[in-house]
């Protein structure tokens, strides 16, 4: 069980991380545009 949950976690840390990987990627290509 404790394995199952470790991956489990690390699944969900790899997606928060690629949500907020692209929304911050997007933020800093705007400001980027801008500048």
């Amino acid at each position: 069980m404790g394995e199952i949950s470790v991956t489990k976690l690390l699944v969900v840390v790899v997606l928060f991380v690629l949500v907020f990987g692209t929304k911050k990627i997007g933020s800093l290509g705007r400001t980027w545009a801008r500048r």
